[in-house]
């Protein structure tokens, strides 16, 4: 398994005209770079098993979608934007290490 350290700079992450573009850093190994979208709103979900079965809990921040974009290796790299699904999902990028690694850099975008 290959052993990520800490960048010293994260690299930065940026977002403009339907592209994601994560800077050149120094890196120590490779990582993945995801997409995430989630719905920041309240839910209510009737629980229909296990010992809260028939209550009704409330979730937030709820995933929705979850797509690798792509390999980052420490050197400037762009990837195009899927468009949303689903409207009122809000968007994070996140440079993290392979096999669900550490997180390295995070995006949320406005």
């Amino acid at each position: 398994i290959e052993k990520w350290r800490r960048p010293a700079h994260p690299p930065a992450i940026r977002v403009a005209h339907g592209r994601v573009t994560v800077a050149a850093a120094r890196a120590p190994g490779s990582a993945d770079v995801w997409l995430v979208r989630y719905d920041p709103r309240e839910q209510d979900v009737e629980v229909k098993d296990g010992d809260n079965r028939g209550h009704t809990v409330v979730h937030r921040n709820v995933v929705r979608e979850l797509v690798r974009l792509g390999a980052w290796h420490g050197h400037q790299a762009s990837w195009r934007l899927p468009a949303a699904t689903d409207d009122g999902l809000d968007t994070l990028i996140l440079v993290q290490g392979v096999r669900g690694g550490k997180i390295f850099a995070a995006y949320k975008a406005p």
